[in-house]
């Protein structure tokens, strides 16, 4: 399952091989208790968003935030947490989800 991604340390940690396309992954804390999904975004007709991810925090198993971000910060969001917080990937295989304009921040 985990064939698309690299080791960056010997405890386990890996980051996608292709990092021009971002991988859907899930990464949990160290001990359990917080889960980040990202998911990759997809509009009615079935075309992925060339620029968005879905995030997703859940903490203790209850949702917290749901969140758009760009590619670049979640290129930055999963280093940050695997290298400096220890998270782990736990799941690489995460399902597109359908585009919701209602989310979007009009800032």
């Amino acid at each position: 399952m985990y064939q698309k991604f690299k080791r960056l340390r010997s405890d386990q940690s890996v980051l996608p091989l292709d990092q021009s396309q971002p991988t859907p992954m899930q990464l949990t804390s160290k001990n359990g208790s917080m889960v980040v999904d990202f998911y990759p975004v997809k509009f009615a007709t079935g075309e992925i968003h060339n620029r968005l991810m879905l995030k997703v925090v859940t903490f203790c198993g209850k949702t917290q935030s749901k969140s758009y971000i760009n590619k670049n910060d979640f290129r930055r969001e999963i280093y940050s947490r695997i290298e400096g917080y220890g998270y782990k990937v736990t799941n690489g295989e995460l399902i597109p989800q359908l585009f919701n304009s209602a989310m979007v921040c009009a800032c």
